[in-house]
């Protein structure tokens, strides 16, 4: 407002505003100002009409795609969630610009009755992305699911529980039986069975991060070669053989093939996580938990620290 007035004509209007008793005006006065409010609100509910009217939702949700990825499989994610979303607020006569923050809460929740955590949270994520979208094409002035994929769910703390031996086999069978899956999105856990399975096996049984499937190749006899937290490690997956019997030979009943890349780790990561969630809701853990399994279990049984830290490939034994 200073911009457009001077300051001392600023100063003034604004102690007129202030000492401004409506009930004190003239009767022709106040008419005039309530009739001016009534032709604003007017004003502002049809302009609202007419830009539902002229509101094209798909042509708003090809732009968004388009602009956001280039991954066929990544937008076949994201119109799913999105999908998912107009159904539940076409039920209740909502138009996606009244969408308001009350009802992303209540969406939200409806979610975490038919999804696991992290599933929720990306859902969550597609749709406010979206909403992004339209508050910078100025359809709408303030996206209601901002922040909400920030707000945790109570689970239990994570990195307070290690899986025993028989939940690290549990998880790894509980991905085999996916391929014999059928039905609505058999293919795709068919596809990730083995590879997740696998990486279970190798973060468990050989301590490696899951940040290390981006890169790692496995040759035939289980000498390995990869990139983890961003230098160069090598190895052979039986390099704890002694207290983690033959894992090249388990990797090959699952099904592993060597010299063949893997899904990048972040698609891994979700995968076994969903499962680990789906699996055991409250003893939840993550996939760093399985390499503390590792850890865990060969220091039980040798007590030899060096060698445990040359195996997780630490700089320092004090880690």
């Amino acid at each position: 407002m200073a911009d457009i007035i001077s300051a001392d004509k600023y100063k003034k209007l604004a102690e007129v505003v202030h000492e401004l008793d409506i009930d004190k005006l003239p009767e022709e006065a106040q008419r005039k100002i309530f009739e001016q409010l009534l032709m604003d609100r007017a004003k502002a509910q049809l302009q609202n009409k007419i830009d539902k009217a002229t509101f094209n939702l798909e042509d708003r949700i090809n732009t968004w795609i388009t602009d956001t990825t280039t991954s066929e499989y990544t937008k076949r994610s994201y119109l799913k969630a999105v999908n998912d979303f107009l159904e539940y607020i076409s039920k209740r006569n909502v138009h996606p610009l009244d969408v308001n923050y009350e009802i992303a809460v209540q969406y939200r929740n409806s979610l975490k009755e038919r999804y696991a955590y992290r599933s929720v949270l990306s859902k969550i994520a597609y749709i406010s992305s979206l909403y992004n979208h339209l508050v910078n094409l100025e359809d709408i002035q303030r996206n209601p699911f901002k922040g909400m994929k920030r707000l945790k769910m109570k689970v239990e703390d994570r990195s307070a529980y290690v899986p025993s031996a028989l939940e690290v086999e549990e998880l790894i069978t509980s991905f085999l039986n996916d391929l014999e899956a059928t039905g609505k999105g058999s293919h795709m856990k068919r596809k990730a069975a083995v590879p997740s399975a696998i990486a279970v096996a190798l973060m468990a049984y050989r301590g490696l991060r899951i940040g290390i499937f981006n890169s790692l190749i496995i040759k035939e006899g289980g000498a390995f070669s990869g990139i983890s937290k961003g230098k160069p490690i090598s190895g052979n997956v039986n390099d704890a053989e002694d207290i983690f019997d033959d894992v090249y030979s388990r990797l090959r009943k699952i099904g592993f093939k060597p010299n063949k890349p893997f899904p990048a780790s972040t698609t891994l990561k979700v995968n076994i996580e969903n499962r680990i969630e789906k699996l055991w809701k409250r003893n939840y853990f993550s996939c760093h938990s399985l390499r503390h399994y590792f850890s865990i279990t060969f220091y039980q049984q040798t007590k030899d620290l060096y060698r445990l830290k040359e195996l997780l490939e630490h700089s320092s034994i004090q880690t």
